[in-house]
């Protein structure tokens, strides 16, 4: 967690004020990345994901009030104020419309605010699910073949959107995921 943390830190850096951001993550999982984000680098932090479970949990492992976080979906999220930087760490090809998670997107973000996508991609080998990883006995086709369709059709449509302007995009290798940095212009 540290190894992304640091590598949002100094890329999100690169184009906004951190230190006097407001940051949501949206597929926030258990929350230890928004501890780092929140101890360390934005003025606060909130994150939503769709699975109270990982809410919950967050909130056993933090419970003192550091993290603001809220159960949510990409397609609908739950807090009306307006924040500086939306980062999806590894979740943007979870989303079923992406349509919907744009507008909701450019609805709570700032003008000139960014979004930060950090992605697998198909040449990955280091998946977290042995299900995903070819040399586990664990592996499944189906799902590898599905998750690089779901990694191309997000990736599909951060290019094709018009709401944003991408600033910055790496397509990762092996050992580096993708990444792309998006700036509101409207």
């Amino acid at each position: 967690m540290k190894k992304i943390a640091n590598f949002w830190i100094k890329k999100l850096g690169n184009y906004a004020d951190v230190k006097n951001s407001i940051l949501l993550e949206i597929g926030c999982g258990d929350g230890k990345l928004g501890l780092i984000l929140e101890r360390y680098v934005v003025k606060k932090y909130y994150g939503i994901d769709p699975d109270p479970e990982l809410i919950a949990k967050a909130k056993r492992l933090f419970p003192y009030d550091v993290l603001n976080l809220s159960i949510g979906r990409a397609e609908k999220i739950p807090f009306k104020r307006k924040f500086d930087i939306l980062i999806y760490t590894f979740s943007w090809h979870f989303i079923k419309d992406f349509n919907k998670a744009l507008s909701e997107a450019r609805r709570v973000l700032k003008k000139n605010g960014i979004i930060a996508i950090l992605e697998p991609n198909k040449k990955t080998t280091n998946w977290k699910s042995p299900v995903l990883r070819k040399n586990s006995p664990e592996f499944s086709a189906t799902k590898y073949k599905a998750k690089l369709r779901d990694l191309e059709r997000a990736r599909d449509v951060i290019y094709a959107q018009k709401i944003f302007k991408i600033e910055e995009e790496n397509i990762g290798d092996e050992k580096r995921p993708s990444f792309w940095i998006l700036r509101h212009i409207g």
